[in-house]
């Protein structure tokens, strides 16, 4: 194997390397603030990214809608989650 080869396959393998991220959907949900009879359900995006739908549903809890929607920037600190 000549030089080049292997700074080739050195560089193939560093650029398949996938950093692994967290999703934090479901702390996410435990702790943002939500309104009286609302359910958030939070969806991983990208990063650190984070869509969340505040469900509300009907009396018999078979159906129900989205009453608001917010994208979010979450980043774990350890003091916790800061949702921005």
């Amino acid at each position: 194997m000549n030089a080049a080869n292997a700074e080739f396959e050195e560089q193939a393998v560093t650029e398949t390397k996938v950093d692994k991220e967290v999703d934090l959907s479901r702390q996410i949900e435990k702790q943002i603030p939500h309104g009286r009879g609302e359910a958030p359900k939070v969806t991983h995006v990208y990063g650190n990214r984070y869509r969340c739908n505040f469900w509300v549903f009907d009396v018999d809890q078979v159906a129900g809608h989205i009453a608001r929607s917010a994208f979010l920037k979450v980043t774990q600190t350890k003091d916790g989650l800061v949702i921005e």
